[in-house]
Formats: C-alpha cells, sequence, structure tokens
C-alpha cells in the first residue's frame, strides 16, 4: 500500500503554465505601451489598445499565483526561511538592481544627481526606474505574509470571502466608477486594511480558488464576468 501523499509536497502544473502564459502577456503589455499616447486617427493606437485589453490581466494573475504558493507557506517551512527566500529572490535583486540603473541614469543617460543621498531617496521615492514599481508593491506583501499567513486557513473560510467581497466592491466597482468619472478615489473605501490597502484582496482570491473547489455554476460565472469585463 503506498504512502499518503504530502499536500504541501503536490506540484500543481496549472500555476506553471499561468506563470508562462503571464510573462508572454506581460512581454505583449510593454509592447503595446503606444495605447497610452491618444491617438485616434491612428490604426497602430488602436492596435496598442485592443492588446492593452486583451492582456492586461497579467499582473493581478502574478499576484494570485503568489497568494495561492505563500500564503500558506507555513505547510513547507517557518516564518524565518520564509523571509530569507524571499529576501534573497526580490529585496536583494532590487537592491542590486536599483544601484546598477542609478549608475546608468548617471554615466549613460546623464542625468546630474549622483550622491549617496540621492540613491537612497531614488530607492524610497521609486524615482529610479518606474518600472521597479512591481517592487514596491510586492515587498510590503511579502513584509505582511506572516500575519497574513495566519488568516488564511480553510477555517477561516468566510473571513478570507469576507475580504474577496469588499476587495470586489470596492476595486472592482467603486474606485473603477471614479475613474470612470475622472475623480480620485475614495480614500475611505482604498484604505480598507486588508481588502483594498496594497490590493491585497487579489492574493486572498488566488489563495481561494486554488483550496476550494467551485462548482460548475461559479464557474460559469466567473467566465460570463470575465469576458462581460473585456
Amino acid at each position: 500500500m503506498s504512502n499518503p501523499v504530502n499536500i504541501s509536497e503536490q506540484h500543481y502544473y496549472y500555476l506553471d503554465i499561468l506563470n508562462i502564459v503571464a510573462t508572454f502577456a506581460v512581454i505583449w503589455l510593454h509592447t503595446s505601451e503606444y495605447a497610452f499616447h491618444f491617438m485616434p486617427n491612428d490604426p497602430n493606437w488602436y492596435l496598442g489598445v485592443f492588446i492593452q485589453v486583451i492582456f492586461i490581466w497579467a499582473v493581478p494573475i502574478f499576484f494570485m499565483i503568489s497568494g495561492a504558493n505563500l500564503l500558506n507557506y507555513r505547510e513547507r517551512y517557518d516564518t524565518k526561511t520564509f523571509l530569507k527566500k524571499r529576501g534573497a529572490r526580490v529585496l536583494v535583486p532590487f537592491l542590486v538592481w536599483s544601484i546598477i540603473w542609478y549608475a546608468w541614469n548617471h554615466f549613460i543617460l546623464g542625468i546630474p544627481d549622483w550622491s549617496l543621498s540621492g540613491l537612497i531617496n531614488g530607492i524610497e521615492q521609486d524615482h529610479i526606474q518606474p518600472v521597479f514599481w512591481f517592487f514596491y508593491y510586492i515587498i510590503p506583501v511579502y513584509i505582511a505574509m506572516p500575519f497574513l499567513s495566519i488568516l488564511a486557513t480553510k477555517e477561516n473560510k468566510k473571513v478570507v470571502e469576507y475580504i474577496i467581497l469588499l476587495y470586489i466592491i470596492g476595486t472592482g466597482i467603486i474606485n473603477y466608477g471614479y475613474s470612470l468619472l475622472h475623480r480620485p478615489f475614495s480614500q475611505l473605501i482604498s484604505n480598507i486594511p486588508l481588502a483594498l490597502s496594497m490590493g491585497m484582496g487579489i492574493f486572498f482570491v488566488g489563495w481561494y480558488l486554488h483550496n476550494f473547489k467551485q462548482t460548475e455554476r461559479q464557474r460559469h460565472w466567473v467566465y460570463g464576468l470575465s469576458f462581460l469585463s473585456v
């Protein structure tokens, strides 16, 4: 009789596939930034907008994958190990490439600011390279993961569903409505802890879909709303 499989050691190939597809989607997004320069008489502008619409889901998918993989890290290793792993994979590359890019900006692009205080301020305020915005989003989430992971348990299913519901209403409906009206986002809504501040809701969505099987009716709702959103 074979030994039972340890769930924490299972490999989920659908997450690999999502990573690959989302990576290609990010490349498409970066090749269509022409969409952000309003040129209604240029066919290329419409093509850029089309590409952005079709592939805009890429980064949220990465965040959902992180939620699925990391909110249950306690099943695999302790918090000290988790922080070491995340620091080596994210914090160190962030600091190293910030320094390299800061030097590039000065010596190659001719930006005059060159000082230790300028480097520190650039890293602190995200003034070195706009593409690095991802680090400023994900690093605080990793720092908060030790207590967020306590919430993400099957026993707390209802709590997680409440967080996701707040996220959908706040981000997907209320704040999106504000953007359509060209008004600043509601600070009251945007700063709801966990659900909306730093957009943590999307990480919980990834964890929830990974851990709870959806009914056929629920899947049809997700497919329909996804198609409608496009």
